[in-house]
């Protein structure tokens, strides 16, 4: 009879602990999952202070991007110090993030960005070393990292941009599709 009656206290203590256990899951807040914004927020954020462990959580591996984050306090490539330019001159980046109302579902987020323009001046820089090639017979396009580093160096004006950035789960994690083509 004393196996039993303690059987039955057991059985009892499992249940009365189980009970406590699903009243605590449902009395104790979850917790909150970062909304599309908050993630291109933090990705955006991420980028400006440099921090590379928190930025790659956002975008896939093969995101170019990737380059210049993985490149800030390095020295061991040749473009180390052009990928170290863009950032420094990029990391300033005004920007704003807002979910498409009604398009939540798709993780739609329409984000604008204000920063300087280094596509001119890289394009004037490529452009000049190609003539100095041509014309001199030196090897200056060929010098990629040069001509880069020199139209990063030299920003243009400021442009404004707005594009829809895709925030989706890939894994179990929060990432970002930037692919706007």
């Amino acid at each position: 009879m004393k196996k039993f009656l303690n059987t039955k206290v057991i059985v009892g203590i499992v249940i009365v602990l189980g009970v406590i256990n699903g009243l605590l899951a449902v009395a104790m807040p979850k917790k909150q999952e970062m909304s599309d914004e908050e993630a291109v927020i933090a990705f955006i954020t991420a980028y400006q202070q440099g921090d590379y462990e928190e930025f790659k959580k956002y975008v896939s591996e093969d995101n170019q991007l990737n380059y210049i984050m993985a490149a800030l306090g390095q020295d061991n490539t040749e473009m180390a110090a052009v990928y170290q330019m863009v950032h420094e001159q990029t990391k300033n980046v005004v920007f704003t993030a807002k979910a498409v109302e009604g398009r939540e579902r798709w993780g739609e987020v329409t984000v604008t960005l204000q920063n300087v323009d280094l596509y001119t001046p890289v394009q004037v820089a490529m452009a000049s070393a190609i003539e100095e090639q041509v014309t001199n017979g030196t090897d200056s396009f060929s010098d990629m990292p040069a001509w880069l580093l020199a139209g990063a160096a030299n920003p243009g004006k400021t442009v404004k941009e707005e594009f829809t950035v895709y925030v989706g789960c890939s894994e179990g994690e929060t990432v970002l599709d930037t692919n706007t083509n």
